[in-house]
């Protein structure tokens, strides 16, 4: 550790991101995701650039970050980190900020395994995700950030003038804790010296921002937890991989697996005649509850198979590679019938987020089921946690760069002039100002008046911004 606290590089980062945060985030308190913007974007990459900024115990500050083992999840964090200087789209920040922090738990012990082939199983998430992140949460932090604060403030480790400086400060700082308990008792003692203890702080305060105080003291937070963060998950981490010790009997997995699956195609069987729908109903809750069912079905089914394949996948057993790839087959039947109702949902309901993002997690599910049919037909076992994970944070990293209120605006204005179209385009003044020089050549009738309140009311709001808080999107819809 101190051959790190030598580095000046290394206590100067944390601090300067702690720094730069309550400057140039600092109305997140005030303004909610809509002040996160360039500024979101600098601080979520030099977070990584700093936890990625040394390679080994010792050594100097690294250059190589972009290794071509961490481009596979270095790309997606990349891009969803750029999304907030792209679009303003406040309904997918508060989600991107916690996908970030989960690559990062993820990904920055990932790359401290000094074996990296190693398998995705219980085995590994046992060792590199939950004892390596979530004893870090639990102590790691207290003990580290011991280490640190008395390393800083040991005296027999400096020398000249740095040992002055550490004795001055030292000093200071005990003095200000002794007079906060004393004045306080001293005061009680006498009106008049407690009056004028009053009037001398009166006088300090008239110069003291507590703002700042406050600043600077979650400044000194955030870099501190940085440091400890990174001093308890940089060191090398050796896991060796563990097979698996069980495996399910062929019998009873037999019997399960076609139970369950006699089921499926029972329940497919009762619904052959709604697996594909032509037509929807013209009640909305009617319609909703036929579109909604079967994207549950998917969700449920989805889970189910992920599970089986944990269990049964690749287990030396080829009956019950079969029934699982029956199973797959089965899924991604429901998964097109829910799709084609999604469609006909958008077709005639127009397009929104849940819409939008319904419609993806479909496109996810039939990637992901062709994936699995894949797997089982190939003789090597694939890394299915893996796959799942990484294809995961792909699919969201590409979602968070699509223009997707544009998307959605000339969606609905195209579908609502069909003939049988139920859009109700006055829903559309809920978008962002990521639509507002498109929204100006399109008005409703009858509604011309609320269209032009909501496109100003927009621009005021971009108006109010720092430059540091805005985006592309601003820049391009505030003329």
């Amino acid at each position: 550790m101190s051959e790190f606290i030598k580095n000046r590089l290394f206590i100067l980062w944390p601090f300067g991101i702690g720094l730069f945060a309550v400057m140039f985030l600092w109305g997140f308190w005030q303004s909610g995701v809509t002040a996160l913007g360039f500024n979101a974007t600098i601080l979520i990459i030099s977070i990584l650039f700093f936890l990625l900024g040394y390679k080994n115990s010792g050594e100097k500050w690294g250059i190589n970050i972009f290794k071509k083992t961490r481009l596979f999840w270095l790309i997606p964090y990349i891009l969803i980190a750029l999304s907030f200087s792209i679009y303003e789209n406040p309904w997918l920040k508060l989600i991107s900020l916690l996908v970030l922090i989960i690559i990062l738990a993820i990904f920055i012990n990932y790359d401290s395994l000094i074996d990296k082939k190693i398998k995705w199983n219980w085995h590994f998430v046992d060792s590199v995700l939950t004892s390596r992140i979530l004893s870090f949460l639990n102590s790691t932090i207290f003990r580290k950030a011991n280490d640190t604060l008395m390393n800083a403030i040991r005296l027999n480790d400096a020398s000249g003038s740095k040992k002055i400086i550490k004795k001055v400060i030292l000093g200071t700082f005990l003095f200000i804790i002794i007079a906060f308990i004393i004045l306080p008792l001293l005061a009680s003692a006498d009106p008049i010296f407690a009056d004028k203890i009053r009037d001398v702080v009166s006088y300090i305060l008239n110069y003291v921002s507590w703002d700042v105080i406050w600043r600077i003291f979650v400044a000194f937070v955030v870099g501190f937890l940085l440091t400890t963060i990174f001093l308890a998950w940089k060191k090398p981490q050796l896991v060796e991989e563990k097979l698996a010790t069980w495996s399910p009997d062929a019998i009873v997995g037999g019997i399960v697996l076609t139970g369950t699956l006699i089921i499926y195609l029972l329940f497919i069987g009762v619904q052959i005649d709604n697996l594909w729908v032509k037509s929807l109903p013209i009640v909305f809750d009617e319609t909703a509850s036929l579109v909604k069912s079967g994207f549950w079905q998917l969700f449920t089914l989805s889970v189910i198979n992920v599970i089986l394949y944990f269990i049964f996948y690749k287990k030396d057993h080829n009956i019950i590679q079969i029934i699982l790839t029956v199973f797959t087959f089965s899924s991604l039947l429901l998964v097109i019938s829910a799709s084609q109702r999604m469609f006909l949902y958008i077709k005639y309901y127009g397009l929104s987020y849940e819409k939008f993002f319904a419609s993806y997690t479909v496109l996810y599910s039939i990637i992901l089921f062709v994936c699995l049919i894949i797997f089982l037909l190939c003789k090597k076992k694939a890394d299915i946690f893996k796959f799942l994970v990484i294809f995961f944070i792909w699919m969201y990293s590409i979602a968070t760069i699509l223009p997707i209120e544009s998307i959605i605006f000339k969606t609905n204005i195209k579908l609502s002039a069909m003939p049988k179209s139920r859009i109700e385009l006055n829903e559309l003044t809920m978008l962002s100002s990521d639509v507002l020089n498109t929204a100006e050549n399109y008005s409703i009738k009858g509604q011309e008046e609320e269209w032009k309140r909501w496109i100003a009311y927009e621009r005021n709001q971009i108006s109010y911004k720092s430059w540091y808080e805005k985006n592309i999107s601003n820049l391009i819809n505030s003329r």
